[in-house]
């Protein structure tokens, strides 16, 4: 059994890395400008909230320094444009609609990105980083950014495939300015480009 799952895992990884191209052909090329849109899935592993209120004397204090953490759920619906600036460098800037645990807690983001691409072939493995801003129904407007790596499966000649995994960071300042909440998180996505 274990030769059998080592020989499919060893298949699989030389179908992957094999060459895209056949001698004689002409050198593959990746267009231009592609759009996406895709969903990335986020679960809190750390988060810390400040919140300062009024005290009698007049002066703000801290109710309390660090709360604990909801580690709340949640993901975000995402739609993006990028553009092949060389063949192994891409930028970009998307629009995403995210909603956690809670439903005051839905947001609009707006962001810009960079992406790093590694070989020459169709499909091959990325690193991106994002940052943008978010801004929350109820809560306020706040600071994101991302970072992370994943790999471009080619489907056709012009659709891609996106599997990423990633950390993300979020800061939320409330509209009132008594709050403040800060959340790292771990980031898996799947998205289309075409």
């Amino acid at each position: 059994m274990k030769k059998l799952l080592l020989t499919a895992l060893l298949t699989m990884l030389c179908i992957l890395c094999a060459p895209a191209q056949q001698p004689g052909t002409k050198p593959y090329k990746e267009p231009r400008v592609r759009f996406g849109a895709g969903y990335r899935y986020s679960l809190g592993v750390a988060e810390k909230y400040k919140a300062t209120y009024q005290s009698d004397s007049g002066t703000d204090k801290a109710v309390s320094p660090w709360g604990t953490p909801d580690n709340m759920r949640g993901g975000e619906l995402r739609l993006e444009m990028t553009i092949r600036i060389t063949p192994d460098w891409n930028v970009g800037a998307g629009w995403g609609m995210g909603m956690y645990d809670k439903d005051d807690w839905r947001s609009q983001l707006i962001y810009v990105k960079a992406e790093r691409l590694y070989g020459k072939r169709p499909s091959r493995w990325f690193n991106y980083a994002e940052l943008g801003t978010t801004f929350y129904q109820h809560q306020g407007a706040g600071l994101t950014s991302s970072i992370g790596g994943g790999y471009r499966l080619a489907m056709t000649r012009r659709t891609r495939l996106d599997f990423t995994m990633g950390l993300e960071y979020l800061n939320i300042v409330s509209t009132d300015k008594t709050a403040r909440f800060n959340r790292f998180g771990v980031t898996f996505g799947l998205a289309m480009h075409f």
